[in-house]
């Protein structure tokens, strides 16, 4: 961003990184508590917040003008499409599908241990697709009872949240399901009480 057009850090931002400094600095003391030597995969999940949060301060620095907003938002709902449909795919057991995506993620997490078939799409594991398709859910709905035709139309993103929805549905993933519904409503009462 150019000099002083760099967001203030507002309240969000600060609890933003206090979770992500609170679970790596919780988890830390919990491992060595136990004894339980840190792997770099318990260091890999411990340091996850803080990757996302450096990506929310990136986008939000340099995203400084509407426009670019505008279009970084309709390029995250339109890339969402491939990923809701290889979900969908592989629920409905598309002949190869499933094999593939476990090829390519290096994951044989689609049927679980009790046979229930969940959804990981490009994922390693289904509830990383269920938090995806969370984010793509929830920042829809919020587009669609706000002004969405600055972003996209109506129509398209209506299909684009519905089929993210079927996509987290697929995933059976408690976790993410109930936390887009949560906020479906939030957003809903907001609008409706707005």
């Amino acid at each position: 961003a150019r000099p002083g057009h760099t967001p203030r850090w507002s309240a969000f931002d600060w609890l933003a990184v206090g979770y992500a400094v609170a679970t790596a600095g919780l988890g830390t003391f919990d491992l060595l508590s136990q004894g339980v030597p840190m792997s770099l995969a318990d260091a890999d999940k411990l340091l996850g917040p803080v990757q996302f949060f450096i990506l929310y301060r990136a986008v939000l620095t340099t995203l400084t003008s509407e426009r670019q907003r505008q279009i970084a938002l309709r390029l995250l709902l339109f890339a969402s499409v491939p990923v809701s449909l290889l979900a969908v795919l592989q629920e409905i057991h598309a002949p190869g599908l499933a094999q593939l995506l476990a090829s390519a993620t290096d994951s044989q997490a689609f049927v679980t241990n009790v046979g229930v078939s969940r959804a990981t799409g490009p994922f390693a594991h289904w509830h990383d697709l269920g938090s995806y398709l969370f984010v793509i859910v929830i920042m829809g709905v919020s587009l669609l009872v706000s002004d969405s035709w600055r972003v996209i139309k109506p129509r398209t993103l209506a299909g684009i949240v519905m089929l993210a929805g079927i996509a987290l549905i697929t995933t059976v993933s408690a976790t993410p399901i109930a936390g887009t519904a949560v906020g479906v409503l939030v957003l809903e009462i907001g609008r409706a009480s707005g």
